[in-house]
């Protein structure tokens, strides 16, 4: 075999570099089309090619300081670290006016680089008048390019937006864009937690709560995007577009385009709005209370960490009009605040749309607790479910395969393992999706997991488990009616979240002198469809 060897080469003393750049435009060059360009160019003109600067999903017209790969390049230029940068054409430089593109090129021209582009042998002339007013014409051209096509996206975004189609970007959490258009449900995980995050706040849990929350689940986010997921109303069904404007040239004021607006918020009448355009993921009255809560808690010095002591926050609901039921505390002269929960239903649309029902807590968690230990307290019910309980997990176990599920799970971890590494080989203008595909193989590698592992447990032991869990509740559920006044507000309404989707409260209205007493009647616990009251506590 042949001795491998190296060749030494000697540099041709014309050290360049690469600059790359694309937006979201998908008329533009891509990367790997700019760089087969200006690597055919390098080598056809003699130019040893040291380093490469690539911006991708950045406008030509945003400032320099946004490009962040052109701020280096600029930064190596001034160190003399090459004396050539080699672009595909000027306008991957830089879309901007003919002063702002002066003003861009000038660190360049001032540490004695030359500029070179693919579509012309000789750099770029910016020493003299000719030259210069060579390039003033082209810049113009080039800005000129963008702000026709931004008109032109301008209109077509407001038609796809009055249609209530998506737009633009990537959708919400929670949502997918449909082959037609619109808006679709997403991931089930995704929706699971929108949906967890509206009642976790309306529970009475903080904006960090919340976001800590969700980080536990797998969704990394700061604060504010919690806040901004919370008031899009987009979650009620409606279409929303225009809400705020990061536009640099065009945007919709009166139904026309304008070139007279101010960035940030939009008024509402200049917004697009499309009601019931697609699926929505939150209650409408949830959502309308989420809103009205905002401003009461920006008066409270401090929200209140997990609910506080409001052990029914986001489980009470006015059986009259359905809204919830937010909760209020009263001094007394004994030094323990009265804690009681008022209809939001009369907040928001006024007392003609409903009365201020309200009711005590201590009221409704004694009644709770008397009803749920009456029907769960007793061995009859113990053995009902007990009986289901079995053969539930005897049906699911005929149709478990145990074999098939190892084989589908090794396959997905194949393909995981695939599309990791196929994260660091494509374009950055694909890294989004790609990181899409490994969210939704993921979530199916762990749902395999988790229905190996229980195809992997024998009956036998389920049923031990089952049995354990249903004997130490009897004794919780008979204790019910009193240990509730002793326990922790944080466990019980973990407990009681856990269990019950929601309480409707109906109380009666009595007139007492001038004003209207309230009375607690009773209602109605919706049990959630997989609640464990057996296994939660």
């Amino acid at each position: 075999m042949a001795k491998a060897k190296l060749s030494v080469v000697k540099s041709t003393g014309k050290r360049a570099v690469a600059y790359l750049r694309k937006s979201t435009d998908q008329q533009e060059a891509s990367i790997p089309g700019q760089r087969n360009a200006i690597h055919e160019y390098a080598l056809k003109h003699g130019f040893e090619l040291v380093a490469e600067y690539v911006d991708a999903g950045i406008s030509g017209v945003d400032s320099s300081a946004d490009r962040k790969e052109f701020t280096r390049l600029v930064e190596d230029a001034e160190q003399g670290k090459f004396g050539f940068v080699i672009a595909w054409d000027l306008s991957r430089i830089t879309r901007s006016d003919p002063m702002e593109t002066i003003y861009e090129l000038r660190p360049l021209r001032r540490s004695g680089v030359k500029l070179m582009l693919t579509d012309r042998e000789q750099p770029l002339d910016w020493d003299s008048f000719a030259g210069m007013l060579t390039l003033s014409v082209e810049a113009e051209s080039n800005n000129q390019f963008v702000k026709k096509l931004a008109r032109a996206t301008t209109r077509g975004q407001d038609q796809l937006a009055k249609k209530g189609k998506w737009v633009a970007g990537r959708p919400p959490l929670g949502y997918a864009v449909g082959a037609d258009g619109f808006l679709t449900l997403g991931l089930k995980k995704e929706v699971d937690a929108v949906q967890f995050a509206f009642k976790a706040y309306a529970g009475g849990v903080s904006f960090r709560g919340v976001q800590k929350a969700l980080r536990e689940r797998g969704f990394e986010m700061v604060v504010s995007t919690v806040r901004n997921i919370l008031s899009n109303r987009l979650y009620t069904g409606d279409f929303v577009w225009g809400r705020n404007t990061q536009a640099k040239f065009y945007s919709m004021r009166g139904g026309e385009i304008s070139t007279t607006f101010e960035g940030g918020q939009t008024d509402q009448a200049d917004q697009v709005i499309v009601a019931n355009a697609h699926t929505a993921i939150v209650d409408r009255n949830l959502f309308d209370e989420i809103q009205l809560t905002f401003s009461s808690r920006k008066r409270a010095s401090t929200p209140l960490a997990n609910g506080g002591d409001f052990v029914l926050s986001g489980l009470l609901r006015c059986a009259d009009c359905g809204y919830a039921m937010i909760g209020s505390r009263t001094p007394t002269n004994s030094g323990r605040d009265n804690l009681f929960y008022r209809c939001a239903g009369s907040q928001v649309k006024g007392v003609e749309f409903c009365h201020a029902h309200n009711t005590m807590q201590d009221d409704v968690l004694k009644s709770i607790f008397q009803t749920l230990a009456d029907r769960f307290g007793n061995a009859d019910t113990a053995a009902k479910l007990r009986t289901e309980f079995v053969k539930q997990l005897k049906d699911q176990t005929k149709e478990v395969d145990s074999k098939a599920l190892a084989s589908d799970l090794s396959k997905e971890k194949a393909k995981l393992d695939k599309a990791s590494r196929r994260l660091v080989e494509v374009d950055a203008d694909l890294i989004g999706v790609v990181q899409d595909q490994i969210r939704e193989i993921k979530l199916r590698v762990a749902t395999l997991e988790k229905d190996l592992k229980f195809a992997s447990t024998s009956v036998s032991d389920s049923i031990k488990e089952y049995d354990d869990r249903i004997e130490k509740s009897l004794v919780l559920f008979g204790q019910f009616k009193t240990i509730y006044k002793q326990a922790d507000p944080l466990l019980l309404r973990s407990f009681l979240l856990s269990a019950i989707e929601s309480i409707q409260v109906r109380t009666t209205r009595q007139v007492s002198g001038s004003r209207f007493k309230y009375t607690f009647e009773g209602g109605d616990i919706i049990v959630k469809q997989d609640a464990n009251l057996f296994g939660s506590w």
